[in-house]
């Protein structure tokens, strides 16, 4: 029973260190704890982008969070809601944009939260 332990602890350990090791993280600005609302909230989602994959990780269960990717000209290239009722869940998206700048934005009732990322 501790081996099981043992090694389910050290997969998911070498999954996030693999995770922050080889992606880069997407700086995000923006406001997610408002100050009015009096209850504990979650930490804010924090992205990655890895060649041509977005990674959205969400430290607490989070649900209906907004993922949208626009070009540099405004136009949406990608737009997805997610939901998770999991603690510390990684969600990957395959983008398959072309090369050049986009902004990224995670919109939730607890705030908005927005980036800038590039593919090359």
């Amino acid at each position: 029973m501790r081996i099981n332990f043992l090694i389910a602890f050290l997969f998911a350990g070498f999954q996030l260190a693999s995770l922050n090791l080889c992606a880069d993280e997407i700086p995000t600005e923006g406001v997610w704890k408002d100050g009015k609302t009096r209850t504990c909230l979650p930490d804010p989602p924090t992205a990655y982008i890895e060649s041509s994959v977005l990674s959205i990780h969400l430290a607490a269960a989070l649900s209906d969070l907004t993922i949208t990717v626009t070009d540099e000209n405004g136009v949406i290239v990608f737009e997805e809601c997610i939901s998770t009722y999991e603690d510390n869940v990684t969600h990957s998206i395959q983008m398959g944009l072309a090369n050049g700048e986009y902004h990224l934005t995670l919109t939730h009732y607890y705030g908005t939260l927005q980036g800038e990322f590039a593919l090359d």
